[in-house]
């Protein structure tokens, strides 16, 4: 059985958590995850848009968001609006009316990943040097790399390769 009361960096619930919120159109932490993530996945459940699915991560910082089922390449969001700041226990999302992670009365759901404290490193295992923030207990990275046109292999951080990848074109609508 998992102790939902444990304390070690190491422990599961302390590397991934799920955690479901209403939006209410002026900037709100959103807590309760008992780590500090890196990775943020947010989608409206529920309200009258259904916005995309907004991405953001501790590696390219809180500004930059991804549209996960989108063909959008990389947005720079205000200060604001979307995710405006990574917390210790959650996240903070903004004020927009608008916003894609907290307009009013809808629900929103976010999947949570801590990989490495928000600290990057420089990879050099592959043909093209990455940035990345790896989490070996957990088997997850965030990796970022400015690709060549060319066939060519990423440092990813981990230890062995990794089960399941996803890539993103971050400066091209493909």
């Amino acid at each position: 059985d998992i102790d939902a009361t444990q304390t070690d960096d190491d422990h599961p619930q302390k590397l991934f958590g799920i955690v479901t919120y209403t939006g209410n159109g002026t900037s709100q932490s959103v807590s309760g995850l008992g780590f500090k993530p890196d990775l943020v996945w947010i989608k409206e459940r529920g309200g009258t848009n259904l916005y995309s699915h907004s991405m953001h991560d501790s590696l390219r910082g809180r500004d930059k968001v991804i549209f996960a089922e989108d063909t959008r390449e990389e947005d720079v969001s205000t200060s604001t609006q979307d995710l405006t700041a990574f917390g210790t226990d959650g996240f903070t999302v903004g004020s927009s009316q608008e916003s894609k992670v907290n307009g009013t009365g809808s629900t929103f759901i976010s999947w949570n990943w801590r990989a490495n404290a928000g600290t990057n490193a420089t990879n050099t295992s592959g043909t093209i040097t990455s940035t990345v923030q790896a989490n070996q207990d957990l088997g997850f990275s965030i990796v970022s790399w400015t690709g060549t046109g060319t066939n060519s292999t990423v440092g990813h951080g981990l230890s062995a390769a990794p089960d399941c990848m996803w890539i993103k074109n971050r400066t091209d609508n493909v």
